[in-house]
């Protein structure tokens, strides 16, 4: 991955008041206008200085350095802010011409950290009677899963879908969303799992059938642009790192509607606020525009990341 050296911003800001605004509002407004523009322009740098932390390091693999500058990141992404103060973070041109590299970074960081854990996870598999001991609670993330997987499981109840076979495009080496699906919802007979990545499909592979769940979890080595079982699926999951750009979401998307059976739930992971530097956004009308009614929205303010689209394909 290259990521190219950004040129200095000019970061000046002035503005022009009427006499009538200089006379009646102007010393609260300016200073309203001050705080916010200065809220923003702080986080706007403290995001700059974390990208640039993280394009110095020799390699994205999980170390102190990489796990607190990755940890900054989101815990500074996921706090509330208002719209302005979000609106003038995304549209600020340093930012703008950051997010990709961002989003890159965060695809990356990611699959080497749930790589690392399903390699451990494993080899403790062999150690510890798993009928007693769950080895998956190690995981640094696990109860943001746990959160995350609830409120899935709760929006599919909530809209009556019966998820008894699903597909899981992008499930990664760490196939977590899927394995705690099976373990919290009842309906669920078979899970088929999609990754492009040979060397995640394999550690995947390893590690589900390390706890036993290879009978109700299947992998599928292919890009989800050309598997042949969507219309087999009740319910298919598009995971947030799915798609690097609006583009291939949309394709992605497009792809799914055509091969699924009407009336197929999709449940897709997006992103809002500030989150959006972590995880591409999807928008409601991108799955209308595909040809799905969507029926639930539900934008997390707490520690889980991904926002939660459910559709049906008309």
């Amino acid at each position: 991955m290259v990521h190219q050296q950004l040129p200095p911003m000019d970061t000046h800001l002035s503005g022009t008041h009427s006499v009538l605004c200089q006379h009646v509002i102007r010393p609260h407004s300016h200073h309203h206008i001050k705080s916010r523009l200065s809220a923003s322009d702080d986080l706007v740098q403290e995001i700059e200085s974390i990208y640039t932390g993280l394009s110095s390091l020799p390699s994205l693999e999980p170390g102190m350095t990489t796990n607190k500058l990755f940890s900054k990141l989101v815990s500074l992404c996921i706090q509330q802010y208002d719209k302005e103060t979000i609106t003038n973070v995304l549209e600020d041109p340093r930012i703008a011409r950051l997010i990709k590299y961002l989003r890159d970074m965060c695809s990356v960081g990611e699959y080497l950290l749930e790589y690392q854990w399903s390699e451990k996870i494993v080899s403790d598999c062999k150690l510890l009677d798993i009928s007693r001991d769950d080895p998956l609670r190690s995981f640094v993330y696990y109860e943001n899963y746990i959160e995350l997987t609830k409120l899935e499981i709760h929006t599919m109840l909530g809209c009556g879908v019966v998820p008894r076979t699903v597909v899981f495009i992008g499930s990664g080496p760490l196939p977590l969303s899927s394995i705690l699906l099976t373990e919290m919802c009842s309906d669920v007979a078979k899970v088929h799992n999609l990754d492009i990545d040979v060397s995640a499909i394999s550690v995947a592979s390893e590690l589900v059938s390390a706890i036993g769940k290879n009978n109700v979890i299947e992998h599928h080595q292919c890009d989800g642009l050309d598997y042949k079982g969507f219309t087999q699926a009740d319910v298919i999951f598009l995971a947030a790192l799915v798609g690097c750009n609006h583009e291939q979401k949309l394709l992605f998307l497009q792809r799914i509607h055509d091969q699924c059976e009407p009336g197929t739930a999709v449940i897709v992971r997006s992103a809002h606020s500030l989150r959006a530097l972590l995880y591409p956004v999807v928008e409601p009308h991108d799955l209308v525009q595909c040809g799905f009614d969507v029926e639930v929205v539900l934008h997390p303010h707490n520690q889980v990341v991904n926002s939660v689209i459910l559709a049906r394909r008309r």
